[in-house]
């Protein structure tokens, strides 16, 4: 006859061993709070939900850090997140989705000028508790005279108070919410620098940072995101050592990102090293510059800092510069073409893509413009500022001694084409340059039928080819590149 052991009924599978009547127990510790088996398993799409506050946010938000450093290391206890074994910083869990979502309010935080729509509204409390409720919303909510209010108070102080070493609320004196169109996307956090909203993805348009679309399905890690938002998560928790114990969760992140960076992107890897090699004065102070202030805490007297916008780098790094004889000081616009073919060109941040689309006519003045796909504020030249709605056809031959009508590719037409070019173009580029370079050629495809195309020199002395069709009978639509005859 067998003997059913006793079974202790327990919610992780940690020390299985058989235990009979009383037996010492304790409180669970890391070790068994990772041996609990999530039943939804963790590629479940929907995020996880249990009390619907900032603070569990926080605390999900700090969670997936962890998580995540937990499948790198290849952790196989049974029943722990190492079990799905995914490909170090990329995945498709809900802690990807967590981490991801806390990047991209990052992002929007620290590209903040880029956007109208963008707007910061900050939560401030006094750590110390000293006497100015101004600024304590915690403590003017205690001392309102609204029942509600005082209860919201005495509640959110009683979280603040009772957590405050785990997740740094007794050095947190203000939080920086980020609304985008009046919506609330995501908030600085004081355990893991950022957090997301649980309804960011489909509370607000799209919003795109280079290739990015941010908040959506495509988790993006922090090592395929722009160098310059990678350095900054660098610059500051150097520049900040407190924050390595204070985020330590985060810390690690960026420890398992540098060496994935050491991997695919080396020059940014070695950047990064250099700072790192600093003393700790020349850190804040490379911080301080590199970046621009804000007015914003992360912790107390940590300050957080957004992108400075610097125009002579796209200047002297993009390969799409105009290359101009009259412009050869002050800001130069970027001359670009729609899904321009070549490869290894410089745009802005990395390298340009066929696939990146840019607008035949942009009706905003050239200061007031921002790139395709980059969205950063530059000057930038597309079809519609050199080449007219409509060219004019006369029905003779002119004569090209004295007279420059461009490069005609058919001899055996009896008309010509007057130059479809607009003023601005000489504001760049003399009457020389054009017949001289053969900069426009025009080429009669078919009776009532005008290709134009204008070739304006760039950087590697290369070019970039402006063409319109033109169309007999037809009015222009210069949206979607179409002349007039």
């Amino acid at each position: 006859m067998s003997v059913k052991l006793p079974k202790a009924l327990r919610l992780h599978q940690h020390n299985t061993a058989a235990l009979e009547d009383w037996f010492l127990s304790k409180e669970y510790q890391d070790t068994e709070i990772n041996a609990i088996k999530d039943p939804t398993d963790s590629t479940d799409k929907y995020q996880i939900t249990s009390i619907p506050s900032p603070f569990a946010r926080i605390d999900l938000v700090k969670t997936a850090f962890l998580q995540l450093h937990s499948m790198i290391e290849g952790d196989n206890t049974e029943g722990s997140t190492g079990d799905i074994k995914l490909s170090k910083l990329d995945g498709n869990t809900v802690y990807h989705k967590l981490v991801s979502d806390c990047l991209d309010v990052g992002e929007l935080f620290f590209n903040q000028d880029k956007y109208d729509k963008i707007k910061i509204v900050t939560w401030k409390r006094d750590p110390r508790n000293r006497e100015n409720t101004e600024e304590d919303f915690v403590k003017q909510l205690i001392e309102s005279t609204e029942i509600g209010h005082k209860i919201l108070g005495k509640s959110l102080n009683l979280y603040l108070n009772q957590d405050e070493e785990s997740y740094n609320f007794n050095k947190l004196n203000q939080i920086s919410i980020v609304l985008y169109d009046h919506k609330v996307i995501g908030a600085t956090s004081p355990a893991s620098v950022f957090f997301s909203a649980a309804d960011a993805n489909g509370n607000i348009e799209k919003i795109k940072i280079g290739e990015d679309i941010l908040f959506d399905d495509i988790y993006n890690p922090l090592y395929n995101r722009n160098p310059e938002y990678q350095k900054y998560f660098y610059y500051i928790f150097e520049a900040y050592p407190n924050l390595q114990k204070d985020m330590p969760e985060f810390y690690v992140y960026l420890q398992d990102n540098i060496n994935k960076l050491q991997e695919v992107n080396h020059s940014l890897y070695s950047d990064i090293k250099e700072y790192q090699g600093k003393n700790t004065e020349d850190k804040l102070e490379a911080y301080d510059k590199e970046f621009e202030k804000t007015g914003y805490n992360l912790l107390e007297s940590i300050h957080i800092r957004k992108r400075k916008i610097k125009q002579d780098p796209i200047n002297d790094f993009s390969d799409f510069v105009i290359s101009s004889s009259k412009n050869k000081q002050g800001i130069r616009p970027l001359v670009l073409q729609n899904k321009f073919k070549e490869v290894g060109f410089n745009y802005v941040i990395g390298h340009w893509q066929e696939k990146y689309e840019v607008p035949y006519v942009d009706y905003r003045s050239l200061s007031t413009r921002t790139l395709p796909v980059q969205e950063d504020k530059y000057p930038y030249i597309t079809v519609s500022d050199f080449l007219s709605s409509t060219i004019f056809r006369v029905p003779y031959k002119v004569n090209s001694h004295d007279f420059y009508f461009g490069e005609l590719q058919n001899d055996n037409i009896r008309e010509s084409y007057m130059l479809p070019l607009k003023t601005e173009f000489f504001d760049y580029f003399s009457i020389e340059e054009l017949r001289d370079n053969k900069m426009m050629k025009i080429n009669e495809v078919r009776k009532g039928e005008v290709e134009v195309t204008l070739e304006i020199p760039i950087k590697r002395n290369a070019k970039i080819q402006f063409k319109r069709t033109y169309y007999f009978g037809q009015k222009p639509n210069i949206e979607d590149n179409i002349g007039e005859i």
